[in-house]
């Protein structure tokens, strides 16, 4: 059993973190999105495996205001065995070593944006 303690005063810090990033971003902040949107797409796709080629078509980005996302289309379907690489990425994922690319990029993007965010607060 885990006990939390100043909950409200740590949602409150990062509400205040928050507000400072949007006034110090301004208009911009939707570019910033985009491009780190971009880059992790990127990422993801220079990771992946590419034996047919599915899964790295699969890697598809959504972007809305303060907010995108990385993901695998359930829509594609490998052409050769009719799989879906939505579901075989999460078992090529779970390998691990090389073959983790969401694990993969899940640290890429945390890295890259705390290093804005260190740089902007700096």
């Amino acid at each position: 059993m885990f006990n939390f303690y100043g909950l409200n005063e740590v949602e409150s810090s990062v509400d205040s973190f928050i507000d400072a990033v949007r006034v110090r971003a301004g208009n911009k902040t939707d570019k910033y999105i985009e491009k780190k949107t971009d880059e992790t797409q990127d990422y993801a796709k220079k990771t992946v495996h590419k034996i047919t080629w599915s899964l790295h078509k699969s890697i598809t980005k959504t972007k809305e205001t303060w907010r995108g996302e990385i993901f695998l289309d359930p829509k594609v379907t490998n052409p050769k065995s009719k799989t879906k690489p939505f579901v075989y990425g999460f078992f090529e994922n779970e390998r691990g070593g090389d073959h983790a690319f969401m694990d993969k990029t899940r640290e890429f993007a945390i890295r890259s944006v705390s290093r804005d965010f260190i740089d902007l607060l700096g």
